[in-house]
């Protein structure tokens, strides 16, 4: 990514609290945060340019998504008030039938201009135990 232009997908990864650590693990009657972190060139994020952040979380062991989540807005509004940006979504508890299921997160960014800029990053598994 340029850092004059571009936008970019940092990481993404689950935790259990606000400020938590990446976790390898979450219990399965545990809310849990699916976390992204993106950042945003100087120029592009002047902007203003329209967004639309989606997560998709599957479920790898039954090939079941339980979980998906949409964020719009505009580049520099109350969501996205820094070029450097976290997200969270709130995954519920998945419960004891998703007991020792492997999860995967599948983050994807647009920012909406004439030429849009997409970009797709996966978080690393981690088990419902």
């Amino acid at each position: 990514m340029s850092a004059i232009e571009g936008v970019a997908l940092v990481r993404t990864f689950i935790r259990q609290a606000p400020g938590g650590i990446s976790l390898d693990q979450i219990d399965s009657n545990t809310t849990a945060q699916i976390v992204c972190e993106a950042e945003a060139g100087q120029t592009l994020f002047a902007s203003g340019a329209p967004y639309r952040m989606s997560i998709v979380v599957r479920d790898l062991t039954s090939s079941a998504t339980p979980f998906s989540a949409n964020q719009t807005g505009f580049l520099g509004d109350p969501n996205w008030d820094s070029p450097s940006v976290e997200f969270s979504f709130t995954l519920p508890p998945q419960g004891s039938g998703q007991k020792w299921h492997t999860y995967q997160t599948i983050a994807s960014l647009i920012v909406e201009i004439a030429d849009p800029i997409v970009d797709i990053i996966e978080s690393p598994f981690f088990i419902i135990t």
